[in-house]
């Protein structure tokens, strides 16, 4: 009986043990795995029944300027606007927003409620509020009411979101690979908020924020009886200035064209247009094009269209810098940007020249009474005719650069006084300007491809859209397409030679260098 016990003894013992090795190595393996998923990437943020994991790795970095110290600022839409260098901080514990930005979201001041409880600081000194406001921020499929404390502040950024925001769009920051992960709304996604890396600067409240959007239009009408000759203006105007402008534009409505019948063309003793051909050179004769029968038809149409608008019949000039054009815009609380109504064809032919202008025809061979476009000197005949009747206005209240004119106003109170004298240099020469493509009393508006206004120089959404939406070069002709784009940008792009290096390299070396992930990464 006393063997029997001892053996029981001695195998439950050896059981034990080996209960006791397994789970041993359980947990072994346990430390294991969990050592294996901090090493290979951060893991960082769960979600039951969810199928995506957040995570960074090192092919994250490939779209980032590496080395840098830059915080992680991004653009989010915030009361249906989109709002420009967001400050994304995960020390903060509530949303702050500058009075500033405040005020340039056009927010209703009754929307602003009362807080009695103070920001403290790095430097724990109290900064007292404002007050609270909730707006709406759309980021991550999401778009969640917010509650912002606005306080008068001169901040380097428009908006700061705080770590309550980060935690409700399950999101983690990295400013090491400039971009916030979020999981989607319902968890099988994960969805990235990009920065946008370059920092502002910190003037200390010489930096002023920019929430800018181009201000919308509003047609009106400015031909008696005829409600389809309408014109635009600017929709933030007051009802009084608006109804001021209106009566101005509809007493001076015989200065706009809506068809080339309105055009009276300007005076040959001003400015016509002249070949500058040699003599001695050997004419070169047209050939005889041939086209299909519906092409044809469209020929006609056109050759009708010039015929009645006295078209047709059977010197050098420097243009000017477009920077400083578009710099000397800013800084003016009122605009308007005007266009002239086929403005080349407002400029007569030098009666020598016109034959060699000519064209042939099914129907016969014509040829141009006013200046066309695309001869090759049109742009320097118009604009030496612009700088010839806004010499006194022009750098002053004009900037014009071809068809294209802005006329600016320091104070908004002069601009009326300002398009007066304008239009009465327009009459006397008899220029007429298209209704459909002016924009009168705005604040800002595109001007060469900038968005400008009070505040300063913008580059243009859609420029920025398409260089952004742009797939990689394949070809050396796509590498120099591409670099043109981004030349229209360079202004607003920091160590742009330096990040454009690739594509010259490859340029220059014709095609020999090949088109890898280094190059993709700039």
């Amino acid at each position: 009986m006393g063997n029997l016990q001892d053996m029981l003894k001695v195998r439950h013992k050896s059981r034990t043990d080996r209960l006791t090795e397994s789970e041993k190595l359980l947990k072994t393996r346990l430390r294991q795995a969990q050592m294996k998923r901090r090493i290979g990437s951060v893991h960082v943020l769960h979600q039951q029944n969810a199928l995506a994991q957040i995570k960074f790795d090192i092919t994250d970095l490939l779209r980032v300027q590496v080395p840098h110290e830059n915080p992680l600022v991004v653009s989010l839409i915030v009361a249906e606007c989109l709002v420009r260098r967001v400050l994304i901080d995960p020390g903060s514990s509530v949303n702050v927003m500058p009075r500033i930005t405040f005020d340039r979201l056009e927010i209703e001041p009754e929307k602003l409620k009362a807080t009695g409880n103070p920001l403290l600081g790095f430097n724990e000194k109290q900064v007292e509020p404002i007050g609270m406001v909730e707006l709406t921020v759309q980021a991550a499929k999401r778009i969640l009411t917010e509650s912002f404390v606005v306080v008068e502040i001169h901040p380097s950024y428009n908006l700061l979101m705080g770590r309550g925001w980060i935690h409700r769009v399950q999101g983690v920051p990295s400013t090491l690979h400039q971009v916030m992960r979020c999981l989607g709304p319902n968890g099988t996604k994960v969805i990235d908020i990009h920065g946008d890396q370059d920092p502002p600067p910190n003037k200390s409240g010489e930096e002023k924020p920019s929430v800018l959007t181009e201000e919308p239009l509003l047609d009106v009408q400015i031909g008696h009886k005829k409600p389809d000759r309408t014109t635009r203006v600017g929709s933030k105007l007051v009802e009084e200035e608006k109804q001021w402008l209106i009566d101005f534009l509809t007493q001076n409505a015989d200065m706009f064209a809506w068809s080339h019948s309105d055009m009276p063309r300007i005076s040959p003793f001003v400015s016509y247009h002249f070949l500058n051909v040699d003599p001695n050179a050997k004419p070169v004769k047209q050939k005889q094009r041939r086209f299909a029968p519906e092409r044809n038809r469209i020929i006609a149409q056109e050759i009708n269209r010039l015929l009645d608008a006295r078209f047709i019949r059977e010197d050098n000039f420097t243009l000017p810098m477009i920077d400083q054009m578009v710099d000397a815009t800013t800084g003016y609380e009122r605009l308007t940007f005007l266009d002239a109504y086929s403005g080349y064809n407002q400029i007569p032919m030098d009666q020598i020249d016109e034959e060699k202008t000519s064209f042939v025809t099914e129907r016969g061979t014509y040829c141009y009474k006013v200046m066309p476009f695309g001869l090759k000197n049109v742009g320097a005949t118009y604009q030496m005719l612009i700088s010839k009747i806004f010499k006194s206005q022009m750098g002053r209240i004009v900037e014009a650069c071809i068809d294209d004119m802005v006329v600016k106003s320091k104070k908004k109170n002069d601009h009326l006084e300002h398009l007066q004298d304008v239009f009465g240099v327009l009459r006397k020469y008899e220029m007429k300007f298209n209704p459909t493509k002016c924009s009168f009393g705005v604040s800002s508006g595109q001007f060469f491809g900038y968005v400008v206004n009070y505040r300063g120089i913008e580059a243009s959404p859609t420029q920025a859209e398409a260089l952004i939406r742009n797939a990689g070069p394949k070809t050396i002709k796509e590498v120099q397409a591409l670099t043109g784009r981004i030349a229209a940008l360079s202004r607003f792009i920091s160590k742009l030679s330096d990040r454009c290096k690739p594509f010259f390299d490859t340029i220059r070396g014709h095609g020999r260098q090949a088109w890898g992930m280094n190059n993709d990464r700039h």
